[in-house]
């Protein structure tokens, strides 16, 4: 079953990842919320929203490395 459930899961975790902020749900403060103070103390947003935007591309490229690795290990269909 876990064959089957595999790239729905996948996509799901994805499309839940860019959505939403899972770092809150962890307890943490989120990315854009710690950007935001920062751009606004520094003055400097550019810099401030790279750096999120960057660690959010982090985040999503490493869960889709790992969701395509699980996918490869255990296919939907033997072949």
């Amino acid at each position: 079953m876990l064959r089957l459930a595999l790239p729905a899961y996948g996509n799901l975790w994805i499309s839940l990842f860019k959505d939403t902020a899972l770092v809150s749900i962890v307890g943490l403060t989120d990315i854009m919320r710690v950007a935001f103070v920062g751009a606004g103390s520094l003055r400097a947003p550019l810099t401030f929203y790279l750096a999120a935007s960057a660690l959010y591309l982090t985040l999503t490229t490493v869960t889709l490395v790992s969701i395509r690795f699980a996918e490869r290990r255990y296919p939907a269909f033997d072949r």
